[in-house]
């Protein structure tokens, strides 16, 4: 529920606003605390940190600042990690190799998500509920969440859960054309029938 403070969350506008709009908190960490590398997606924050600034120090004088203009930190989700070590930011996983590059894993429990949907979709084009096209938007909307990345078994696994449902691969666009024949099945304007 909207407030007298602060922005409504889940609303296009105040995620535009929260991103394109400096808050008195991001200028506090800048100017006053002058943390050069700091930054926020939404309502996440993440500071990276010198290894001579104490970021206890730094996490007590950002909620003192959060509460002096009415905003609650939540102590519980807020974490304190060295880059040796892997933390999850925005649902990813990120981990710093010794080579300084950095590994990103999509969140695993979109991958159960991910298959369940597949099944249900498998359902409602038996039923004729879907469209080979309404199919092919949701299946490379999902594999696309995957591919940003580094996720690639996770993407394999998938698309073969696809083929073994629909008989066809989710790579190439003429496979949902609607003469294509997925599941032994041909598709007429009023049903479908078994061949």
């Amino acid at each position: 529920m909207p407030g007298d403070r602060g922005l409504p969350l889940g609303v296009e506008v105040s995620q535009m606003e929260m991103v394109g709009i400096p808050s008195p908190v991001d200028n506090f960490i800048k100017c006053q605390l002058g943390i050069k590398c700091a930054g926020h997606y939404m309502d996440d924050y993440y500071l990276i940190l010198p290894p001579d600034i104490d970021p206890r120090t730094i996490l007590e004088k950002v909620t003192a600042k959060a509460n002096e203009i009415g905003l609650t930190v939540n102590l519980k989700k807020t974490q304190i990690r060295a880059l040796t070590k892997s933390f999850k930011f925005c649902k990813a996983k990120f981990t710093l190799t010794e080579t300084g590059r950095v590994v990103m894993n999509g969140n695993r429990e979109s991958v159960k998500r991910a298959r369940r949907k597949f099944k249900a979709y498998k359902g409602k084009i038996e039923r004729k509920e879907m469209t080979l096209e309404n199919l092919r938007m949701g299946t490379q909307s999902t594999l696309a969440y995957f591919e940003n990345y580094n996720d690639h078994n996770r993407v394999l696994r998938l698309r073969r859960l696809f083929f073994a449902l629909f008989g066809f691969s989710a790579e190439y666009n003429q496979n949902f054309k609607e003469d294509t024949q997925p599941c032994n099945m041909w598709f007429t304007d009023d049903f479908a029938v078994n061949v």
